[in-house]
């Protein structure tokens, strides 16, 4: 069992832990190359963009052998009234 987030408010993180706790299996926080802008405003303008362009920002986190879970968790924000995932 795999476990993954992405949180800005550490909200995701608290999720994934109780899963973690719960659930067992391995937790992994992702980590963008070019972090988000650390103003609210300006970090949900700019994933606006990027879910309107189809644009998906590099992970510095690498995943080994993902093939090898059977179960995977994914945690992300929601940036906007849409809900979409970043």
């Amino acid at each position: 069992m795999l476990i993954v987030y992405l949180t800005r408010t550490k909200n995701t993180r608290v999720i994934a832990e109780m899963i973690h706790k719960y659930m067992g299996g391995r937790l992994i926080e992702l980590e963008l190359e070019k972090p988000y802008p650390e103003d609210y405003k300006a970090t949900v303008d700019l994933v606006v963009k990027e879910n309107a362009s189809g644009f998906l920002p590099p992970l510095k986190t690498k995943i080994d052998s993902i093939e090898k879970y059977d179960i995977v968790f994914i945690g992300a924000p929601t940036w906007t009234c849409n809900y979409h995932l970043p």
